[in-house]
């Protein structure tokens, strides 16, 4: 096995293994986060078409998920790997204050190597 898969196979072990912590956490995340999206399809297929913040709605709830839910998972993970058990609102707590990092991270690497 060559060094790279022998990594890349450590680190999905060492994954599984921290999301076995916990896995109530992972599925609670997955569920809340894909609701905004969702809510945004209703909104194009079912609501009413003729408000005036519908548009913004509809473009504005994807980017919770979009944006808001790596940075929350990321800090479950990391909570997990230091043997923490934490709830949906702590992941989200610590999470949030982090996404203009993720995304000045993500627009300045974007423009460098792009």
């Amino acid at each position: 096995m060559s060094r790279g898969l022998a990594a890349a196979w450590w680190n999905l072990r060492r994954g599984l293994d921290i999301t076995r912590q916990q896995p109530d956490l992972y599925l609670k995340l997955i569920l809340l986060y894909s609701v905004p999206p969702l809510v945004a399809a209703a909104i194009v297929l079912f609501g009413p078409n003729n408000i005036p913040w519908g548009a913004a709605l509809v473009y504005l709830l994807p980017l919770v998920t979009i944006v808001v839910a790596p940075v929350v998972l990321m800090h479950a993970v990391d909570a997990g790997r230091g043997g923490e058990r934490i709830s949906v609102i702590e992941a989200t707590r610590r999470g949030v204050p982090w996404v203009p990092r993720y995304v000045w991270t993500n627009v300045h690497t974007t423009l460098l190597f792009w």
